[in-house]
Order: structure tokens, then C-alpha cells, then sequence
């Protein structure tokens, strides 16, 4: 699976010695005071790529898809600069993280309706494979964490993401006093909900580094291992899915839809941003201190290029 073969390469070129390694560990340690500019930068990319589709264009279906891409990129760039700043975020990532992997399994398997649709079999594909991968990145780097408590909150997302969808579609039938079966019903209300759940799948990363203080919140007690291990499966299982679901679509529809491909490729940066972060942090706490985008931002912006 993806988060393995990302653990592999981390484990075949974390040698001091190495090059790619060195000039990785070279950008993270450019952090100094912009940590906000260029993920701001790329919520205001977005924000016009969505003002733009509602004022000049008529296709509901692209406008619907980049505010639900602009609404994910929120709570990830809020990640993004927030994150490198705690004490911590190795031990903040044990706390979200298989909240976070919960929920992408959550809306992946809502996703799974897809099957009644004989014309979308790459979706259905990356949908059972991004399943199966995020269960076994639960396994792998949080199963400590397996207890009704620890996932509580991420069941109450849930139910307020299924319930709203169900409002919301029920709303909407009866309003446009639509005559379908009951069939298509119940698969419009889990399309809606795998969106809603989508949409709210790093709240609990938002909460958590939101209540802990940059000063004053206490480290996790972990072994160096159990924080590889968190990290890794993180890091493996967003890149890896996120890599199919943003950067080959933006390829793939590139030459068709300009703006669906651009909005994918914006949110492809910030999340691999921070998941990057965080393994090369859990890997060598000493040298990685920031964000690519912080350290890139730092030397954009930096006195000596002033």
C-alpha cells in the first residue's frame, strides 16, 4: 500500500549523508516570521477560481466542486500554519490523526453508491482502494487509539453529516416536487453526505491543534517508533490517495476543465505540505522546524531579498 512504500523510501534515504535528504532538511529550516503568506495565497486562489464559476459560468456541477474543494482547503491551510508553531505536533498528530484517517474512511465508503453508475469505474476504484488503504493506516500507525472515547467526536461529525444530507435532500425533493424512486433518493442523501463528511474530514485536526496552547500544552508520551509508525501511516495514506485524487485528475481533466485541474493541484499543495512536515519531523525532530510552504515563504519574503 501507499503509506508503506512512502515508509520505505523515508527508511532507504534518512541517512545523514544523503543528498535529497540534506537539501529537504535544508528548506525546512528557513521558518522565521511569514507562515501565513503562501497558504493565504492559495485560499485566495481559490476563493477567486469560485467567485469566478459563479459569476461567468452556468455549470452548477463545477461550481458545486470547487467550493467543496475551497471548503477543504480551509481547514488544511488553518494546519498549515498552525501546526510547526506547537509544542508538540507529533503528539497533536497522535490525537487527530486516526480521527482524521476515520473520517476519510467514513466518506470513502459512503462513496461506494458510485457502484449503481457503470461510467465512473476509476472512481470506484480509487474509492475501495483509498478504503482499504486508510483502514490499514488506522492499523498501522493509531491503533493504540481504538476506543469509543477517541473516536467520539469524529461519530458525532458523522451523524450531523449524514443527518444534514438527509435535510438537505428532503428539502430539495419536496421543493422541486420531484417524483423519483426511493432508490435514487437514498443514494442522492449518501452522495450528499460523503460530501458533508468530505468537507469536515480535518475539523477534529483543527479542534485539537486549536486547544492546545503553543506554550504550555504537555508532549505525548511516545516512543520514537510509535511516532515513525503515526507519521508514516498519516503522511503515506494522504499523499498516496490525495496523489490520485488531485494530481492525476488535474492531468487527466487538464486539457478539458482548467479550473477543476487547478483547484485540485491547489489543494494537493497545502496537504502535502503539512503531511510532509510531519514525517520529516518524526524522522529528525532537530532539523525540521517547518512547513515547505513556511521555509518558502520565509525566503520570498525574507530582510536579505528585500
Amino acid at each position: 500500500f501507499w503509506h508503506v512504500a512512502a515508509a520505505s523510501w523515508i527508511l532507504r534515504n534518512n541517512r545523514p549523508g544523503n543528498m535529497s535528504t540534506n537539501l529537504l532538511w535544508r528548506a525546512q529550516q528557513q521558518l522565521r516570521k511569514n507562515a501565513l503568506v503562501l497558504p493565504a495565497c492559495l485560499l485566495l486562489l481559490a476563493s477567486i477560481l469560485v467567485l469566478r464559476e459563479h459569476m461567468f459560468s452556468d455549470r452548477k456541477d463545477l461550481r458545486t466542486f470547487l467550493t467543496l474543494v475551497l471548503a477543504t482547503m480551509v481547514p488544511l491551510a488553518y494546519m498549515d500554519v498552525s501546526i510547526s508553531a506547537r509544542t508538540d505536533p507529533i503528539g497533536l498528530l497522535v490525537n487527530f490523526g486516526g480521527k482524521v484517517l476515520m473520517m476519510h474512511s467514513a466518506f470513502l465508503a459512503l462513496r461506494f453508491r458510485l457502484f449503481w453508475y457503470s461510467d465512473v469505474f476509476y472512481l470506484n476504484c480509487l474509492n475501495v482502494a483509498g478504503f482499504i488503504a486508510s483502514i490499514v493506516a488506522l492499523l498501522v500507525g493509531f491503533r493504540s487509539q481504538f476506543n469509543i472515547t477517541y473516536f467520539r467526536d469524529t461519530i458525532t461529525l458523522l451523524v450531523l453529516a449524514v443527518a444534514a444530507a438527509t435535510v438537505t435532500e428532503v428539502l430539495t425533493w419536496g421543493l422541486h416536487l420531484a417524483k423519483r424512486y426511493q432508490r435514487e433518493i437514498s443514494l442522492e442523501i449518501l452522495g450528499t453526505a460523503s460530501e458533508y463528511a468530505e468537507i469536515l474530514a480535518f475539523v477534529p485536526a483543527v479542534w485539537i491543534i486549536f486547544r492546545a496552547d503553543k506554550k504550555d500544552s504537555s508532549p505525548v508520551n511516545l516512543t520514537p517508533l510509535e511516532r515513525r509508525l503515526a507519521a508514516t501511516a498519516f503522511f503515506g495514506f494522504l499523499v498516496g490517495f490525495y496523489f490520485f485524487e488531485d494530481v492525476v485528475a488535474a492531468f487527466v481533466s487538464g486539457w478539458e476543465d482548467t479550473m477543476a485541474s487547478i483547484a485540485h493541484i491547489l489543494h494537493f499543495l497545502l496537504l502535502g505540505d503539512v503531511s510532509t512536515f510531519l514525517v520529516f519531523l518524526a524522522y529528525n525532530p532537530e532539523k525540521a522546524q517547518s512547513t515547505f510552504l513556511q521555509s518558502f515563504s520565509d525566503y520570498c519574503f525574507s530582510e536579505s531579498l528585500v
